[in-house]
């Protein structure tokens, strides 16, 4: 039994010792307070933040609010943990801070047990991230604005070309004007259904818009996105077809388009 004792005895300095190099070498200030905020213990950590013999609890707190808060939940009985403006030895800087009652083991007098570590630069880096989003979503809102903007303005003229070209068929033009006056007036309807769809941006990006899933005629949007550039492609003596490949005219203008100018 008296090996036993001596063994168990060695153990336990030997682990209480390596509790003491690793409270005395780590980075976390631990501090411990009594019911009065005095100082009772700090480690070499908490020595270095905050120095002086005269070290209150209450002395770290920049804001009265923060201190008011921290010693509420004490007093009430619970453990407090938040991330607080501290002023230290090195000046203001930012804390994740926790604090507890525990028993000193001294006196066996309710104290409290406070571990803290620096978070300054992870602070400031999620405000710098916060003010980054709020520029993006203000970049965001103004492209928004200006597209719906410049989309009204657009319609203006647009609607003046449709109406025009309404009234010119009107008057029974012969086989070639009507063909050209067709043209216009459908390349103008469609460009006023692209200048709705941008106007559209704005409801997708608000989340005010729906989707819906109705049916369509292909081969009439697809002579319609062609016939808009028959004229320039006749011009360069091509011949037009399509097959029935991609179901919406935005996608189909850029094949025509290119084909009459190239």
């Amino acid at each position: 039994m008296l090996v036993q004792g001596e063994i168990l005895s060695k153990s336990s300095d030997e682990h209480a010792l390596r509790g003491i190099e690793a409270l005395r070498d780590t980075s976390v200030c631990v501090s411990l307070y009594d019911t009065e905020g005095r100082s009772l213990m700090r480690n070499p950590a908490a020595l270095r933040t905050y120095p002086g013999n005269r070290h209150r609890f209450g002395d770290r707190f920049i804001y009265d609010q923060d201190r008011t808060r921290v010693l509420d939940a004490l007093n009430g009985g619970k453990a407090y943990h938040a991330e607080l403006a501290v002023v230290t030895a090195a000046g203001e800087r930012w804390h994740s801070l926790d604090a507890r009652l525990v028993k000193d083991p001294i006196t066996g007098q309710t104290a409290t047990l406070v571990n803290e570590h620096d978070i300054t630069d992870l602070h400031h880096t999620q405000e710098a991230l916060v003010r980054a989003r709020e520029a993006a979503e203000a970049a965001n809102r103004a492209k928004s604005e200006f597209l719906a903007t410049i989309s009204h303005e657009l319609r203006t003229p647009l609607n003046g070309i449709i109406g025009m070209a309404e009234l010119l068929l009107r008057i029974q033009p012969d086989e070639p004007q009507h063909s050209y006056t067709s043209s216009l007036l459908k390349s103008g309807r469609l460009l006023s259904a692209l200048i709705e769809d941008v106007l559209d941006f704005a409801k997708i990006e608000a989340g005010k818009i729906d989707l819906e899933r109705i049916p369509i005629a292909l081969e009439p949007l697809l002579r319609q996105s062609i016939g808009a550039f028959k004229h320039q492609a006749l011009q360069k003596t091509y011949r037009r077809g399509f097959a029935l490949t991609i179901p919406c005219h935005q996608l189909f203008w850029p094949i025509p388009s290119a084909y009459a100018k190239f």
